[in-house]
């Protein structure tokens, strides 16, 4: 049975795992922030306006070298 003949006749299952989320492909971008760590000190995103649903978050750090 095709997806669009299973999702006609059964409009309310699942075809092909749908609900999982990591199984989603992800959409536009909604936040980028640049920020450099002090020590001890916190890093926050501020207030942004986002629609309710699910995000993924993805952090990239760089270690600074230290020369003696």
């Amino acid at each position: 049975m095709s997806r669009e003949e299973y999702i006609r006749n059964f409009p309310n299952d699942e075809y092909d795992n749908e609900s999982d989320t990591k199984s989603w492909e992800k959409g536009e971008k909604v936040l980028e922030k640049t920020d450099s760590a002090r020590g001890n000190s916190k890093f926050g995103i501020g207030n942004p306006k986002l629609s309710p649903g699910f995000y993924v978050i993805e952090i990239t750090a760089k270690d600074k070298m230290v020369k003696k």
